[in-house]
């Protein structure tokens, strides 16, 4: 997990931490193609070529707080601000293609 940068919430910082302890649970059960494909998805590339992945809370106002946001010039995965898990996965389900998709929801 040292490629992980996390970042501390401003908001919900319980939701926020459950989401990023799946996350990692879920990094250290990914086969080798799941990795890549995250990698891929959060960066653009297959392998961590570009430094460590941010990890942080979406800091959007309104309703696109809700939403994953995922940025592969900064190797950035905004995770919602939500309250909950439930809203967690509701935000997850707009995000068919991704790899933890199916795994999270």
């Amino acid at each position: 997990m040292e490629n992980l940068n996390i970042r501390q919430p401003k908001q919900f910082v319980e939701t926020y931490t459950q989401m990023v302890e799946w996350l990692k649970a879920w990094i250290n059960k990914a086969s080798i193609d799941q990795l890549e494909k995250f990698l891929h998805c959060v960066t653009g590339h297959k392998s961590l070529n570009m430094g460590k992945i941010r990890i942080k809370q979406n800091n959007r106002r309104g309703e696109l707080a809700q939403a994953l946001e995922i940025h592969t010039c900064s190797n950035s995965l905004a995770l919602p601000r939500v309250e909950n898990m439930d809203e967690a996965r509701i935000s997850f389900k707009f995000y068919k293609d991704l790899i933890f998709y199916k795994i999270f929801v």
